[in-house]
């Protein structure tokens, strides 16, 4: 909570609220609000979210959305927003209760539906996913854009993963085709630099590896396949050579969901603009 609010705090302007939690009763209220001008409140925005993001991440994306200081790009957010109280009951036994849930600026629940079962909480289907986020109450923002509540935090812009085939998961999961590659050719090339590329004699090396580990694959899987191939190979070997961020920022060119945020930073300005466009309109109001 603490490092969420202080991330928020950073791109929030002063006395924007960051988040609630609310318990059982109106007292049971603790607001958490922006208190310093920390000098990044005037930069485009644009928030990366996904499954994989819940509670703390939740929260600064939430803050930064419902306060219309940024777009979010990706997939719904997981849905973590419970607030646990530990309760000593033994020399070495506690219990943990949900005593206060989070709620974003607009008044949105963080948390998702957890009255099923177990499964359907922690493996739910993409199917019951988009019936449930079509069924969602809808909120607005500080200047009325809508946004849908209580299923976690739900992107501005919505893209899609990019999905393996049975052969890539081989090559990338099963068998860890490219990393072993990456290390036999990283160890075997010392005059690997940081803009190296998987040119057509990197690609003949590693089907000859592929052979020699006894690795199926088709030329026509290969062809396929031949973009994610050369970027993956890429990733390993300078992750091998320069590190894991040398890597990731390599595998990025085909990360679609990166390429649509980078893209939209100029609507992330205009909704800036337009935000302090409305909350100058509303401050000369308020003075006259």
């Amino acid at each position: 909570l603490n490092a969420a609010v202080y991330i928020s705090d950073l791109f929030l302007p002063k006395g924007d609220l960051v988040v609630s939690i609310k318990g059982r009763t109106s007292s049971d209220r603790v607001d958490f609000f922006a208190k310093k001008d920390l000098g990044f409140e005037k930069l485009p925005i644009v928030v990366l979210i996904n499954r994989g993001s819940a509670s703390g991440s939740e929260i600064v994306a939430g803050s930064i959305q419902d306060n219309d200081r940024g777009l979010l790009v990706g997939k719904t957010s997981w849905g973590k927003g419970l607030v646990q109280s530990v309760f000593k009951i033994g020399s070495d036994e506690a219990l943990a209760l949900t005593t206060a849930k989070y709620y974003t600026a607009s008044g949105r629940c963080i948390q998702r539906d957890y009255s099923r079962s177990f499964a359907d909480y922690f493996n739910p289907s993409d199917k019951k996913l988009e019936k449930e986020e079509k069924n969602l109450p809808i909120f607005k923002t500080k200047i009325g854009r809508k946004v849908h509540a209580g299923g976690g935090i739900t992107p501005d812009k919505e893209v899609e993963m990019g999905t393996l085939d049975s052969f890539l998961i081989n090559l990338r999961f099963r068998t860890s085709a490219f990393f072993r590659f990456a290390i036999a050719y990283s160890n075997t090339h010392s005059d690997i630099s940081r803009e190296f590329k998987a040119d057509k004699n990197v690609l003949k090396a590693f089907k000859k590896f592929l052979k020699e580990k006894k690795i199926q694959f088709t030329d026509k899987e290969f062809e396929k396949n031949n973009a994610y191939i050369r970027t993956t190979i890429e990733q390993e070997i300078l992750s091998a050579k320069f590190g894991l961020e040398a890597g990731a920022r390599r595998f990025l060119k085909i990360d679609e969901q990166f390429k649509k945020a980078v893209s939209s930073f100029p609507e992330s300005i205009a909704l800036y603009r337009r935000a302090k466009k409305f909350h100058g309109k509303k401050l000369v109001a308020a003075q006259n």
